[in-house]
């Protein structure tokens, strides 16, 4: 089952008089029982004072009822907080949004603690599915919907009847790419991740879109007003103006802007706040941060060992350190930041007595960046859209933590349709097809190839032999078994395949280059496309097509690759994954000729992100959430072997916190 409108309850502030009547305007809409209606007696403070206060006032009281509504026979996957529902709290001078911190206490079986920046572990997964009865253990869809004046909260809810069926997407998509912020190292890993974007998921929607370009280092181009927009995605304009946006002539679906203080207050009357803003001007679906949370304010969780072995006792992990030298089970410094004056075992804080922590030295807090790490993906969002998912499952999967000061106003069953050419969108491109064909079509001719100089070889040993009776027993079915494995039948056989493949090829990139009917020169050249010798050489065209061919078009002979499937490491746990290679030229591995280790040389590797595209792997490793992804070893220049050399390897990825899979095995053969 998926999120609909019998696992939403909407939560309202039952001292409020006009609280209940919003309930029962949204149960209308999407005719909700009375049990999915959830009145609370709460402060109607926007922001309380403390997270002790919201936890005894909303938290707890919440948490009970939604208990009593499970155990009652209903799943709830989205919870939606309503009028004068307070949007946040005070931590250590800093505003926690509610939809973050309600988002968190998922399982609802237990009291969770408050963790700064919990990792959201539904952000971004590698092999996509909608949310489900699975995920509801793991984090709540959660929205709110507030107004300063109840006459402003009934157009707002006028505004959603008229979406509970969708809302098109059909004015323009305005992307802010370089209006933002910053010279640290998480502002250029946030404009990193609009740029992938921009390369490779923007060209799935076929909406006009407005984009801004970079000019230099030096000066910020942005939006200077938005007219006839649908969507906006930018970061880094902290305030506009009511001028910012041009009278509506077009629905407006979702609004995002980068900041730390975009959704400051939904209740408030003149403020510059973007998000703000962009409510009042009649979006449906708006994100953004209530307060900025500092690298001093982010705390890592480290589970202690027996936190990952399963009930039975048994474990596929080694907690033994699989890197020689090292005894700490932990992260390493650079990656743990931790308040000073937070108490370790305070009663709410996010620590526990068994935990592992290795605690940095301190050091003066970088004070002029922010936590851009808490801004929401682009990636995830509009691909989740473009599957089916409504606008609290989108948020959720877009979000990468928890608990912070991210929040959404909307309402989570509201479909967003952006008008797209996806029909199918895990099915692989033409050109990443023929790297696929053209890959294994290699590694076939050259274990092909390898057996008929094995069987070649077998007739030679017993013509050879001096036993006479050997000889005669033995010397017709070798010759059988040379005749039917020859290198001329092999030869026959792979050159009708392989130009049946650069035909096909050929043809179906008819009218999608620059040539309209490109020839197979043609096509790998316009494509970028790189090819084996044992390619060429299997098709029987070699030598014709390298004379027309660049030479950076064709792979290092002796060159081979690695490819894999990232495996899960843990259901409930958050690593960034390593990997490690064992290749051998025997099945015992008594021979090993490399031991590759990515974090001693991340130039060979890269993995898939977002589907269908490689970029290349960084010292941090790949988020484990993205276990289905592909993970690719190209070998370099001083790991090359002799072309059709059978290989062994053993794989195995190692987790941020030292633990690792067992080893698999693999056999692949030189094939470039």
């Amino acid at each position: 089952m998926t999120i609909n409108q019998s696992n939403v309850v909407f939560v309202y502030n039952s001292e409020d008089p006009d609280g209940e009547y919003f309930a029962k305007r949204y149960a209308n809409i999407h005719h909700l029982s009375e049990d999915q209606l959830v009145g609370i007696d709460t402060d109607t403070e926007e922001i309380v004072d403390s997270y002790q206060e919201f936890k005894e006032q909303l938290e707890d009281p919440l948490r009970q009822k939604l208990l009593e509504i499970k155990n009652g026979g209903r799943d709830v996957f989205a919870i939606v907080l309503g009028w004068r529902i307070p949007a946040g709290f005070y931590h250590d001078g800093k505003i926690i949004s509610s939809t973050s911190r309600i988002s968190a206490i998922a399982p609802i079986e237990n009291p969770q603690p408050f963790e700064l920046n919990k990792r959201n572990l539904l952000y971004n997964r590698g092999i996509f599915k909608r949310y489900d009865e699975e995920d509801v253990n793991l984090a709540f869809i959660v929205t709110q919907l507030d107004a300063p004046l109840r006459q402003i909260m009934d157009r707002i809810f006028d505004s959603i009847s008229s979406a509970s069926t969708g809302i098109k997407s059909d004015g323009n998509f305005y992307f802010d790419l370089y209006s933002g912020y910053g010279d640290g190292e998480r502002a250029t890993k946030y404009q990193n991740r609009l740029d992938l974007f921009d390369n490779k998921t923007i060209n799935r929607v076929t909406v006009p879109v407005e984009k801004t370009v970079q000019i230099d280092e030096f000066n910020d181009v942005f939006f200077g007003q938005l007219r006839d927009d649908s969507i906006f995605w930018g970061w880094g304009v902290s305030s506009v103006s009511s001028s910012y946006f041009y009278p509506q002539s077009h629905n407006r679906v979702f609004f995002y802007n980068g900041d730390f203080t975009s959704l400051r207050s939904m209740r408030s009357f003149n403020v510059t706040y973007p998000g703000v803003m962009a409510i009042n001007n009649g979006y449906i679906g708006v994100a953004g941060a209530m307060d900025e949370i500092n690298r001093t304010d982010e705390v890592v969780i480290v589970p202690s060992i027996v936190d990952i072995s399963p009930s039975d006792g048994f474990s596929p992990y080694d907690y033994d350190d699989p890197y020689e030298g090292e005894s700490l089970v932990g992260v390493s410094s650079e990656d743990l930041t931790t308040e000073p004056s937070l108490s370790p075992y305070g009663p709410y804080e996010p620590y526990e007595s068994l935990d592992l922590i290795d605690i940095p030295i301190p050091e003066i807090p970088e004070t002029t960046e922010g936590s851009f790490d808490i801004f929401l993906d682009p990636i995830p969002f509009f691909d989740s859209i473009l599957r089916g998912s409504p606008l609290g499952e989108a948020f959720l999967f877009s979000n990468p933590f928890l608990n912070n000061s991210m929040t959404i106003f909307g309402d989570p069953l509201t479909p967003i349709i952006i008008p797209n050419i996806d029909k199918e969108i895990d099915k692989i491109t033409l050109f990443d097809s023929f790297k696929i064909i053209s890959g294994l079509y290699s590694k076939s001719y050259c274990y092909l190839s390898r057996r008929a100089a094995a069987a070649y070889g077998l007739t030679e040993r017993i013509v050879q032999s001096c036993d006479i009776d050997y000889s005669t027993q033995f010397l017709t079915p070798a010759t059988h078994i040379s005749s039917e494995f020859s290198y001329d039948k092999v030869f026959s056989t792979m050159t009708m395949l392989g130009q049946k493949c650069q035909t096909w090829v050929t043809d179906a990139a008819f009218n999608l280059l620059p040539p309209k009917e490109p020839t197979f020169v043609e096509y790998l050249s316009f494509t970028e496309t790189k090819i084996s010798d044992a390619f060429l050489a299997g098709c029987g065209n070699q030598i014709a097509i390298k004379e027309n061919l660049q030479a950076r078009f064709v792979y290092d002979e002796g060159g081979w690759f690695f490819e894999t499937t990232l495996q899960e490491m843990h259901p409930f746990l958050f690593f960034l994954v390593q990997f490690e290679l064992i290749v051998s030229l025997d099945s015992e591995f008594s021979d090993i000729i490399f031991d590759i280790r990515s974090v001693e040389n991340l130039s060979q590797w890269e993995y898939e992100e977002p589907f269908g595209s490689f970029i290349n792997l960084t010292y941090e490793g790949v988020p484990s959430n993205l276990t289905g992804r592909r993970i690719r070893y190209n070998s370099s220049e001083f790991k090359k072997i002799t072309r059709f050399s059978k290989l062994f390897l053993k794989y195995r990825q190692i987790g941020d916190a030292f633990y690792y899979t067992p080893h698999s095995t693999h056999i692949d053969i030189v094939s470039h």
